[in-house]
């Protein structure tokens, strides 16, 4: 008979949650975060299957898992391929050329933004000393 009591206290075999009424463990295993759960984050949810904890899973997503779709690691510098993480070692490697001009072409419009910082620092210089020269002459006379 108590096992059919749907309000008789249970606890939640994953974490240390208080003790909850039966009719709610179903809830709480849902939400969990020491529930194991297999990674779904591929495409389709298929994930990689990997068994962890539901508080883990993200962390497993974002650094890991090899299904999870990611940008190649030289896109600030233009490269515009995403794939699946797995793969993703496979296009550094064959992309080598077109990255290392990717990298070739930052450089050189870097260069060319700190050129251009550069003449302007020069001119602002150049016209702080005009004006310091004129309030000098000034000050004299």
């Amino acid at each position: 008979e108590q096992r059919a009591c749907t309000r008789r206290p249970v606890r939640c075999g994953a974490c240390d949650a208080p003790p909850m009424q039966h009719c709610h463990l179903e809830r709480h295993v849902l939400s969990c975060p020491k529930q194991r759960v297999a990674c779904s984050a591929g495409p389709g949810g298929a994930g990689c299957g990997a068994s962890m904890c539901r508080d883990e899973l993200a962390a497993h997503c974002g650094e890991v898992c090899p299904e999870v779709r990611v940008s190649c690691p030289y896109a600030a510098q233009g490269c515009t391929v995403t794939q699946r993480r797995g793969d993703l070692e496979r296009h550094v490697q064959t992309a080598q050329v077109a990255h290392a001009r990717l990298l070739s072409a930052a450089q050189v419009a870097e260069s060319s933004r700190s050129a251009a910082e550069s003449s302007r620092l020069r001119e602002d210089v150049a016209a702080a000393l005009v004006s310091q020269a004129s309030r000098s002459t000034a000050e004299v006379g």
